[in-house]
């Protein structure tokens, strides 16, 4: 006997029998589904929100005399490679980061400085049996603020072209 003879080539279901174990079974679906659905707003309500603020920057040489030509050689001496990075770099130095954190007062804000941040439930939990707290070895507040400022702070060089550009997360 050959393989297809011996299974038979046509497979009855009994739809009765399928939607009477659904049937059967739809509280326990029902509160499956319900868990599940609580969970998963319940994780999405505590996640923060991320937001994304790009812009580029045109690196020129700011001349104020339209009519004055220029040769190609002195525009290209003022806009090279080491002058675009220069740029870059100046962008993210620490003396920039730290003025914009001081005149936005980011210092005071939770979602730089963890030490403003309400504790976990966890974290209180540690603190009851002396296992959380802060051991008084924290860096100060405006050095924890710039690290995560700088983390999220992204300046690129578009290659080939006299563009920067910075994203913040």
């Amino acid at each position: 006997r050959s393989m297809s003879n011996q299974y038979g080539s046509e497979v009855e279901i009994d739809l009765r029998a399928v939607f009477g174990a659904i049937f059967r079974r739809l509280p326990f679906l029902i509160l499956f589904a319900v868990l599940v659905g609580a969970g998963v707003f319940y994780l999405l309500s505590k996640a923060d929100p991320s937001y994304r603020a790009e812009t580029t920057l045109l690196i020129e040489t700011g001349e104020p005399d339209p009519t004055r030509q220029e040769t190609a050689a002195a525009t290209a001496t003022l806009l090279d490679q080491q002058g675009i990075s220069s740029q870059v770099q100046l962008i993210r130095s620490r003396d920039i980061a730290l003025a914009v954190i001081r005149q936005l007062d980011l210092v005071q804000n939770p979602e730089f400085d963890p030490a403003l941040q309400e504790p976990s439930i966890v974290d209180r939990a540690l603190g009851l049996v002396g296992l959380g707290g802060d051991d008084g070895t924290a860096p100060p507040a405006e050095e924890v603020v710039l690290t995560d400022f700088l983390s999220r702070l992204t300046v690129n060089e578009i290659a080939q072209t006299r563009v920067i550009s910075i994203s913040f997360v």
